[in-house]
C-alpha cells in the first residue's frame, strides 16, 4: 500500500492544484475571484479525490503513481468501491477520512478538475488527471441530502431500543410522518411530519450529516447517536422537502475598496493611508445612516471594475477555499447590514451584505 504522505487538501495544494484564492488580481476585482454575478447562486461541485504526489520529496515516481491509480481504476471497473480504496490509501498514510472535499463553487478547483465535473454523472470516476507533481482520480458526488428524522432525547440504551421499536413499525408499514409527529422530541421537525433538513455536503461533516449521505433515497438509518440523543433518519428526494429547509452557505455582498499611495495594487498616489482610512470611515457612516450603497460605490471605489458593478461582488460561498478574513467575517452580517471598515494589504474595505 502506497502512503499518501500528506493530508488530502495539503497534497492538492502542494501538487499545484491550488484553489483559486479570492484575493486574486485580475481585470474584474481585487476582492473576489471568480465573480458569480448570476441572479441565483451557481450550482455546487461535490467531489471525492485520490491524489498521489510523485518526484522530488515524494516516495514514488510518476510511473509508480500512474500504476497505482490504474490499478484503482481497474478495481472500480470490476465493481469495487472507489470510496473504500481511498479510505485504504489514506489509512495507510495515517490519515483518516474518505477523500471527500465537500462542496466547492465553480472556479475554486483547477480547470482540469472542472472539465471532468461539468460532464460527469453522479458516482462517475475520472480517468487519471495530471497536475504539476501529482496524479489524481476524482469521483463526482451528490452535493445535498434531504432527510426527515424522528428524534428521541437521551443517550441511554433504553432510548435507542425504543427508537428501534419505532423503526420496526415503519419497516412494517407504519407512516414515518405520523410516528414522527407523535413521538419525535424535536418539535420543529415533528410539526412538519419529520421533515428536517436538506444538508449541504462538507469535508468534515457531523455524524448526523455523514449518516444522511450514506443512505439511499427512501432508506432508513439505524439509530444515530449525537450529544443530544438518538436520531432515526430517512433520506428523501431533495425536491420532496421545502426549499426553506435547504442548508445554504451562499451570501452576496457589495464592497468599496479605498486604496492609498502605499497600496501594492491599484495604488492611489494622491491619498495617504490616514486619508484612505478617513474616507472609508466617512463612507461607513453614510451607509449606516441609510444612504444607498450603489451611488457611493460608483463614485468612490478603487476595486477594478467596482464602479461599473456598483460594488457588487456577486455570490460568495462560505466554504470557498482561501476565503479572506474580510469576507469570512462578513458572513456574520445580516442582510442589509454594513461592516466596519476592514484594513487589508491593499487599503480599506467597507462591505455590505445584500443577501
Amino acid at each position: 500500500m502506497i502512503s499518501l504522505g500528506q493530508s488530502l487538501l495539503g497534497s492538492l495544494l502542494a501538487a499545484g492544484l491550488a484553489f483559486s484564492a479570492p484575493l486574486v488580481v485580475d481585470a474584474e476585482s481585487l476582492l473576489m475571484s471568480p465573480l458569480h454575478m448570476e441572479e441565483l447562486p451557481p450550482p455546487l461541485w461535490c467531489v471525492r479525490a485520490l491524489s498521489l504526489g510523485y518526484g522530488e520529496g515524494q516516495a514514488r515516481s510518476r510511473e509508480d503513481a500512474s500504476a497505482d491509480l490504474l490499478l484503482v481504476l481497474k478495481n472500480v471497473e470490476e465493481g469495487g468501491s472507489f470510496r473504500d480504496q481511498v479510505v485504504q490509501y489514506r489509512r495507510a498514510s495515517g490519515a483518516t477520512g474518505d477523500g471527500v472535499l465537500g462542496v466547492v463553487p465553480p472556479g475554486a478547483l483547477a480547470p482540469s478538475f472542472e472539465i471532468f465535473l461539468e460532464r460527469a454523472k453522479i458516482g462517475e470516476v475520472s480517468g487519471i488527471i495530471e497536475t504539476a507533481g501529482a496524479l489524481h482520480l476524482l469521483e463526482r458526488l451528490v452535493a445535498h441530502a434531504a432527510v426527515r428524522q424522528l428524534f428521541l432525547e437521551g443517550r441511554e440504551e433504553s432510548v435507542r431500543q425504543r427508537l428501534l421499536e419505532l423503526r420496526a413499525e415503519i419497516v412494517a408499514g407504519a407512516s414515518f410522518s405520523e410516528l414522527a409527529s407523535e413521538h419525535s422530541m424535536d418539535r420543529a421537525s415533528a410539526d412538519r411530519g419529520g421533515d428536517y433538513a436538506v444538508f449541504e455536503r462538507g469535508s468534515r461533516d457531523s455524524q448526523l450529516k455523514r449518516a444522511a449521505f450514506e443512505l439511499e433515497v427512501g432508506e432508513l438509518s439505524l439509530p444515530v447517536e449525537t450529544p443530544l440523543g438518538w436520531h432515526l433518519l430517512q433520506r428523501m428526494s431533495k425536491d420532496s422537502l421545502s426549499s426553506q429547509l435547504v442548508e445554504s452557505n451562499w451570501a452576496r455582498f457589495r464592497a468599496v475598496l479605498i486604496t492609498h499611495a502605499g497600496s501594492p495594487k491599484a495604488a492611489n498616489p494622491e491619498r495617504s493611508r490616514s486619508e484612505a482610512r478617513a474616507l472609508a470611515d466617512e463612507i461607513y457612516a453614510l451607509l449606516v445612516k441609510g444612504d444607498p450603497f450603489e451611488p457611493i460605490a460608483r463614485f468612490s471605489n478603487d476595486d477594478p471594475g467596482g464602479k461599473e458593478r456598483a460594488g457588487d461582488l456577486g455570490w460568495v460561498h462560505r466554504r470557498m477555499p482561501g476565503l479572506p478574513q474580510y469576507l469570512q467575517s462578513s458572513f456574520l452580517l445580516k442582510s442589509g447590514e454594513v461592516g466596519a471598515p476592514f484594513e487589508m494589504d491593499g487599503g480599506w474595505i467597507v462591505i455590505q451584505r445584500t443577501q
